[in-house]
């Protein structure tokens, strides 16, 4: 799904998004990718790459039209900075909303300069094809989610049985597309904001198995350090902390070759999953749809 410019209106896009998109609305990373991929339409720099994006959350993103108002804030030499708002809407010539709000910086990089790495791949990352499977796992009420037909996706270190005691607030996880990301040997940089929005995982290892929530994002940011090459990514996600209701984290980003591509960090509220399955009752009685613990 690619943004297309609409006539008449600078810096405005539209597209529709289908259900198969959908946890309990559009998958906050894959709405923060969408933003992304408009905002570099707008800018038209080729010589100039992702380097950070701040991404707020203010509205759930039903499947549908979406609109995308981006605003170039500067144009320089060797970076540039753009403001995207996102919106759920049918008309594209809407009054601009504020659904997702993202502020982006490109960059062109030096190559030539110092390099640092202060973390290392997680040693008990397993290998994709030996880490466990999502439907070894996944709770029946929950397993029929319409993104998850779109990704595949292994854990190799954390827990989602109902059995497990709480431990150490932390995951490591392998993740990937169906329909593959990579063009002209490279992912598409865009969608790595999709892998970034992983916190859910360590959240409910933290916990333990008996106590199931959302974790619903309110921001994400992610950062770009190289250009990943393999198919599958590998998310190390940490909480830092949850306190009243709340949850931060960091996710570091691997390519399978063991090179850091990306890092998010995330802060998101906890809804207990009973709580939403009451409300989405009563709009919607006996029915839980699109809908995924974490």
């Amino acid at each position: 799904m690619v943004p297309t410019p609409v006539d008449g209106i600078e810096g405005r896009y539209f597209l529709r998004v289908t259900p198969d998109w959908c946890v309990l609305y559009v998958f906050g990373g894959f709405t923060k990718a969408l933003a992304l991929d408009a905002a570099r339409q707008e800018l038209q720099r080729p010589d100039l790459t992702f380097l950070s994006a701040q991404c707020t959350y203010v509205a759930p993103i039903p499947a549908g039209g979406i609109a995308v108002q981006v605003e170039v804030l500067r144009n320089g030499r060797r970076g540039a900075q753009t403001s995207v708002r996102l919106w759920s809407t049918e008309d594209p010539r809407s009054l601009p909303g504020t659904d997702l709000c993202v502020d982006v910086v490109f960059a062109s990089p030096d190559h030539h300069g110092a390099v640092l790495l202060g973390e290392q791949f997680p040693a008990d990352a397993s290998d994709p094809s030996l880490a466990r499977s999502r439907d070894e796992f996944a709770r029946p009420a929950f397993a029929e989610i319409p993104f998850h037909r779109q990704t595949d996706w292994r854990l190799s270190v954390g827990s989602f049985s109902p059995d497990a005691e709480p431990t150490v607030p932390r995951s490591v996880s392998w993740f990937r597309f169906h329909e593959s990301p990579i063009t002209a040997g490279v992912w598409d940089p865009a969608a790595l904001a999709v892998p970034g929005d992983i916190l859910g995982p360590a959240v409910i290892t933290g916990l333990g198995g008996a106590q199931q929530y959302f974790v619903v994002t309110m921001q994400l940011s992610l950062q770009w350090f190289a250009p990943c090459t393999t198919e599958w990514i590998c998310q190390h996600a940490n909480v830092i902390a949850g306190v009243g209701g709340f949850v931060t984290g960091v996710a570091e980003l691997w390519s399978e070759t063991k090179e850091l591509v990306g890092f998010a960090t995330q802060t998101a509220i906890l809804r207990p999953v009973d709580r939403v399955a009451a409300d989405r009752a009563q709009v919607s009685p006996g029915k839980l749809e699109n809908s995924s613990p974490v």
